[in-house]
């Protein structure tokens, strides 16, 4: 099976020398080989759906689905709510056009790069973990920022130096 994803394409296929099914981004395929004498046939149950579960993106943990409870502005927050990012996502625009948004999801390293992504756009509402390990990731983006200050005027002049 071939499905887009973000920027790519993912293959889900039979991998003979992991005797499962597993999902391949397209990209990284450096060479195939077409093995006549080799077959596969995909169950007629499989379901693409089930095979992800119910996780944010491809990322396949395990894990227990949790409740988020997200909290986005009236501008990013509009732009959220317009679109299906999960099945279970359920959004409501509050008095001042700012969303709660809420999903049940097994919580991956994929779906904390999508929160980073917002930036102050965002407030993590539960779970607690969550918050704080958004926070934190944060917090990191601020002090390397504020102690890098200084370095950014070297680095800038270095690369607009005339060369020659």
């Amino acid at each position: 099976i071939i499905m887009p994803y973000v920027r790519s394409w993912q293959l889900i296929a039979f991998c003979e020398k992991r005797q499962d099914v597993l999902m391949f981004k397209i990209d990284r395929i450096h060479q195939a080989t077409i093995l006549p004498e080799l077959t596969y046939e995909v169950r007629a149950d499989f379901e693409p759906e089930e095979y992800i579960g119910n996780r944010w993106g491809i990322m396949r943990i395990a894990g227990e689905p949790e409740e988020v409870v997200l909290h986005f502005d009236a501008e990013v927050g509009r732009r959220v709510a317009e679109e299906e990012w999960h099945k279970s996502q359920r959004s409501e625009i509050l008095p001042d056009d700012s969303v709660l948004f809420r999903v049940n999801l097994i919580i991956t390293p994929e779906f904390i790069s999508w929160l980073l992504y917002y930036g102050s756009g965002l407030e993590v509402v539960a779970p607690a973990w969550l918050r704080e390990r958004v926070a934190e990731e944060h917090r990191k983006a601020a002090e390397r920022y504020e102690k890098n200050r200084r370095n950014v005027n070297e680095i800038t002049s270095i690369s607009t130096a005339p060369t020659g």
